[in-house]
């Protein structure tokens, strides 16, 4: 990955395309999941934590990873395309990932404990996506800040999804 100034100039789809390949070699290495902190690793795309008094791992996996593992996940649900990634910044992916799976999660747990059929959890994932989507969008066309992509994708949702999950 290039670096001037501090700032990436690597476009995030190569850094996608190198994380699902890093995922799948392992994958082929192992033949069982692996979890993500050693994807990590093989690509160095870690940190080291600030507590060096902790018991457990003393690395972290950093933003690059965080967004392209978050945006893989995505992409093997079915509920986006490398394509919906393409011309971001990795903080934006980044924003967009981690909001886009908290409200999917928010709305497991809401089907779950109202005991929704699960056509209209898919449905209100799909929105989701969409939400992300057209947020994405905004942002390639530098219509909003990154700090706004987060609430922007709820600001978006249809107002019947809006009571499966809390802003």
């Amino acid at each position: 990955m290039g670096r001037e100034n501090m700032e990436d100039f690597t476009s995030f789809s190569v850094l996608l395309e190198t994380w699902e390949a890093a995922t799948n070699y392992l994958y082929y290495l192992s033949n069982t999941e692996v979890d993500t902190i050693e994807i990590a690793k093989l690509l160095g795309w870690v940190s080291k934590h600030s507590d060096k008094n902790r018991s457990d791992h003393n690395v972290l996996i950093n933003t690059t990873a965080r967004a392209a593992n978050g945006a893989l996940k995505l992409i093997k649900a079915g509920y986006h395309t490398h394509a919906d990634f393409e011309g971001l910044h990795i903080t934006a992916v980044r924003h967009l990932v981690d909001r886009a799976q908290s409200l999917m999660n928010q709305a497991d747990r809401t089907a779950e404990t109202q005991n929704l059929p699960a056509e209209t959890l898919e449905k209100a994932k799909i929105q989701i996506a969409k939400g992300v989507r057209k947020t994405a969008q905004q942002s390639r066309e530098g219509k909003l800040a990154t700090d706004h992509l987060a609430y922007t994708i709820s600001r978006i949702l249809p107002s019947s999804i809006h009571r499966w999950v809390k802003r």
